[in-house]
This record gives C-alpha cells, sequence and structure tokens, in this order.
C-alpha cells in the first residue's frame, strides 16, 4: 500500500473512487446471484449512476482522451442506445425495456472506469481484489452448503448452483476471477508470498468452476488460456505455474466430478460434497506450497532473453505435438467421432427432436456430454427473428416473446443461449455491426504494438483480452450476458487495459517533448516502459 501511495498524490486517488465504487458494486452483486435479478440490479443501477456523475465531475470531462478507449466506448454506447431504439417494433415491450436497461448498468460501469486515470498498478490492484472477493463468494457459499441439512435450493439439474445460482454461470463466475490471479502468480517482479497466495487462490476458483459441470465453460477456459499465453512475454514462467495448476486442479476433478454423479443417481449430494471440499482444500494447500517453491526456484534463476526464445520454441515443439495427438487421436476415434458429427447434425435440422445421440446425458460425467438439449431450437427461432427483420432484429430482450409463441420444446427460455445469435437476432445488422466494431477496436487496441510494452502493460492488455475471450467462447452456448458480474468485467476489463495503454501513450509524448523542451515534463506522471526485470536475491 505504501508503494501504491507512493506513486500517486491525493487529487489522483480521490479520481480513482468511482472505479473502485464500482468494484464494490460488483462485489456486493456476487453475493446476491450475481445481479440478475431486478431486485438486485436496478438499485445497483442506481449506483452506478451516481459514480458515473462523480467520475465525470471528478475528470471534468464526459468521455475519456481521444483514442481507442474511446471509440470502444461510444461504439458499446451505440449499440445500447440501438437497443433502447429497438423497443419501438419490439413485440415484448416489458423485456426489451429491462434487456436495455441492464445493459445500460454496465455499459455505465465501463464508462465510469474510462474515465479515471488508470496506471498499470491500480488496475492490477483492482482486477486482483476482484478475484479474490469472487473466491470469498465461492467458498462462503460452499461453506453454507456443507452445514445445510437440504442441498435443494443449491442444486439445479443435479449441478451446484450458488453464489448466482445457475450452474453455468457460477461456473464462468469463477473461471474469469481465475484469471488475474494466474497472471499475478506467474509475475516475474512479484514477491513469493504473493505469487504463493495468488496459485492457491488460482486453484481454489478453478476446481470451483468444477462443481457446476459446464461444458461451456471448458472452452471459455481454453480460449482464455491461449490468449494469455499470446499476450504475455513471460511465457516460461506463465507455462510452469499453469502446469501446476492443471495438476492440482486434475487431482480434484474425481472428487469435484462425483458430486454430480451422486445428486444425479442418488439424490443425496451432502457426503460427496463435503468430500469435494476437503480435496479442494488439500489442492490449495498443495499450490500454495508447491507455488512458493516455485516462485523461490524462479527468483534464483539468471533469467536471460535466451530463456524466452527456449520457452517459445518449446512451445511451438508442445504444440505441433498436441496436434499429432489429435490427429492419432482423430484417427483412432474416427468412427466414434463421425457418429456424433452425425447426431449433431440431425439435430440441428430437427430442432425440438429428441437427441438420440450416443453420448447423451446419462448421469455419468456431464462434462463428456454431446447432449445439445433445446440449444438448437433457440437458435432456430433467433435465425427466424432476424429473418423477419434484418436491420433491426426481434428488438432488445424480443426473443422471449417469440421462444413463448414458437418453441418445440415445453421448457419456456428467455435467452437464446447464444450470445451471436442474441446480437443478431435482437437487434439485427446495426446491432451486429456495432458489437462486431467494438471487438475490433479492443482487439487493434491491445494488440497494436504490445511487444513494445513493458511487462506490467501487457499483463493488463492479457487480463482483458482473456475476460473478453472467455466471456465470447462460453457466451457461444450459454446466457451469460444477463449477469452484470459477468458483462461488466467481460466489458470493463478491456477499456480499463485501453485506458492504460492510452495514459502510458501520453506520459511518453510528454516525456519526449520535454526533453526536447518543447513542453514542460508532467508533474504526476513518469514514464514506465522500461520492461520488467526479474527480481533477484542474495546469496
Amino acid at each position: 500500500m505504501r508503494r501504491l501511495s507512493a506513486d500517486l498524490d491525493v487529487a489522483e486517488l480521490a479520481r480513482m473512487v468511482p472505479a473502485f465504487g464500482i468494484g464494490v458494486v460488483w462485489a456486493v452483486l456476487m453475493f446476491n446471484s450475481g445481479g440478475y435479478h431486478p431486485q438486485a440490479w436496478m438499485p445497483a443501477g442506481l449506483v452506478v449512476v451516481a459514480l458515473f456523475a462523480l467520475a465525470v465531475v471528478g475528470s471534468g470531462r464526459l468521455l475519456p482522451p481521444a483514442g481507442a478507449a474511446r471509440t470502444a466506448l461510444l461504439l458499446l454506447l451505440g449499440f445500447t442506445g440501438w437497443c433502447y431504439v429497438s423497443i419501438t417494433w419490439s413485440d415484448g415491450r416489458g423485456p426489451s425495456w429491462e434487456a436495455a436497461n441492464l445493459l445500460l448498468v454496465s455499459v455505465l460501469a465501463a464508462w465510469t472506469l474510462a474515465l479515471v486515470p488508470w496506471r498499470t498498478r491500480t488496475a492490477q490492484t483492482f482486477m486482483v481484489a476482484l478475484a479474490a472477493v469472487a473466491a470469498v463468494a465461492c467458498l462462503v457459499t460452499l461453506l453454507g452448503a456443507l452445514d445445510a441439512r437440504d442441498l435443494t435450493a443449491r442444486f439445479e439439474d443435479f449441478r451446484f448452483s450458488p453464489p448466482l445460482d445457475y450452474p453455468n454461470t457460477t461456473a464462468a463466475f469463477a473461471f474469469m476471477a481465475a484469471i488475474p490471479a494466474l497472471l499475478l502468480a506467474s509475475r516475474p517482479d512479484a514477491s513469493v508470498p504473493a505469487k504463493a497466495l495468488s496459485q492457491g487462490l488460482t486453484t481454489f476458483l478453478c476446481a470451483f468452476a468444477l462443481l457446476p459441470q459446464s461444458r461451456g465453460s471448458i472452452l471459455g477456459g481454453l480460449a482464455a488460456v491461449v490468449i494469455l499465453f499470446v499476450a504475455v512475454p513471460f511465457r516460461w514462467r506463465l507455462l510452469a505455474h499453469f502446469v501446476l495448476l492443471a495438476v492440482c486442479v486434475l487431482a480434484v476433478a474425481g472428487p469435484v466430478g462425483e458430486v454430480y454423479s451422486a445428486a444425479a443417481n442418488t439424490g443425496r449430494a451432502s457426503e460427496a460434497l463435503r468430500d469435494a471440499f476437503t480435496a479442494m482444500l488439500l489442492a490449495v494447500a498443495a499450490a500454495i506450497g508447491a507455488g512458493a517453491l516455485l516462485a523461490l526456484a524462479e527468483d534464483r534463476m539468471a533469467v536471460a532473453d535466451e530463456w524466452e526464445g527456449v520457452a517459445r520454441r518449446g512451445a511451438q515443439m508442445a504444440g505441433v505435438l498436441a496436434l499429432l495427438v489429435l490427429v492419432a487421436a482423430g484417427v483412432v476415434k474416427s468412427g466414434s467421432i463421425a457418429d456424433t458429427a452425425s447426431d449433431q447434425w440431425q439435430a440441428l435440422k430437427n430442432p425440438g427432436a429428441d437427441f438420440t445421440g450416443t453420448q447423451a446425458n446419462d448421469g455419468g460425467n456431464r462434462l463428456t456430454s454431446t447432449d445439445p438439449l433445446e440449444r438448437y431450437d433457440y437458435w432456430r427461432v433467433s435465425v427466424a427473428g432476424f429473418g423477419s427483420n434484418p436491420i433491426g432484429g426481434m428488438g432488445a430482450g424480443g426473443f422471449e416473446h417469440r421462444y413463448a409463441l414458437s418453441r418445440r420444446y415445453p421448457k419456456p427460455s428467455r435467452y437464446p443461449h447464444n450470445v451471436v445469435m442474441k446480437v443478431v437476432g435482437d437487434t439485427g445488422l446495426v446491432g451486429l455491426g456495432l458489437i462486431t466494431g467494438f471487438l475490433i477496436v479492443v482487439v487493434r487496441g491491445l494488440v497494436l504494438g504490445s511487444r513494445r510494452r513493458a511487462t506490467r502493460e501487457r499483463v493488463i492488455f492479457a487480463t482483458g483480452a482473456a475476460s473478453l475471450a472467455y466471456f465470447l467462447a462460453h457466451g457461444m452456448f450459454d446466457w451469460l450476458e444477463a449477469y452484470p458480474v459477468l458483462v461488466g468485467p467481460a466489458l470493463g476489463f478491456p477499456i480499463v487495459a485501453l485506458a492504460v495503454r492510452g495514459r502510458a501513450d501520453r506520459v511518453k509524448t510528454a516525456a519526449r517533448e520535454a526533453v526536447r523542451g518543447e513542453a514542460p515534463p508532467a508533474r504526476e506522471e513518469r514514464p514506465r516502459a522500461t520492461p520488467i526485470t526479474p527480481r533477484t536475491t542474495s546469496g
């Protein structure tokens, strides 16, 4: 804390208050079903409006300085405005107003974050603090379940659902929170205690994320990991900590999976849940101890540039090896893969029919099930809604009304369980264009010239990009967009990363002008473009 205060003066800390207020709002929503219910996100929205007004007054501007952060924010605001316009042609005005207002809460939060004076250290503090609070929320709900006599309210479709009270979004919540924690555990400049505790924190979050047995979370996790390895410069360190994480999580995968099996097969999950919790505690303890040893080993290594070259070549070889293994497995399992693909194609062509695939869920490990459930019927309705109005779609939140009229399953749904289908079906080509523009600006802003950036900046870039990648990949099969604690970081973290980059660019420009005598040096800021070198210890 002293180190942070030394870099910031009182005025700048005061301008950071709205951002940390947003963090407090998200933290409170973590303990209130993630903000899904209107009685949670509506009051939160009023607080966000007040924090936004405070940020405008504190910064003296309505928009962030010109740059990628401003452009991305304007595209988000354009999409939000289009959602409100679409209410005029929606068949379900109530759900449309709710969808637009819910989106506005998250966009206003991102707007507030864009107006505060971010630095790499404050941005990392913000993101890691949210990860820690998320872990507390997961732990509190798990401890409460251990003492409960009746677990019925804590399970949905035999899957553990707190703290967000829906299994798929609970898994997404824990996995997304693990991203900044894993990066802190891998950073070359972090202290040994911080690295060890972050390793344990990441292990707990990832192990907890397996409890809900969400298949979409696996895809989201893979997408996030790929982005992290591409984005950070300390890949060999990240690889070491990721392998340690994978070993610890795989060690508890069996006991954690037994919770679902017990609930599905016997209806009694209390004993299995206690066993899973014990296994998770042991894995976390092992992760902290091994993480400390790994951090000490890293601390004492003379890390030269050639290590990154070795890591890069090793990663390439590992990628080639993994590809060969997948090809070999594909050849061996070609018959099963062909049958699965045929089953999926038939289900896609006949939405509403019972899935007859050979790997339908049978009460065992749900993560290996290929049953699409009702998703293909949801997507059919979204495509039909887009076809009826390609320019504007059905209107924000219009899926619920249309699906109620034309569904082929008895189970109703408010969401198409696919973020692309939702954007296309609800807002048409205009909405799709605005969101696509936002993604292009974010990717370009975070990727362009990132190799020349300081390590601290690249860590923030990686956190923002990986959080958004996870949200989009998992969101292809679920309705994450209804939870402010998921949408907020997915949109807000990239905006923070773009703001950090813009501030660093302005600082370096001011420094160059000061050297040439064209302008006085910046009073509050110092250039921070020098890459981090690993800490060393004497002896």
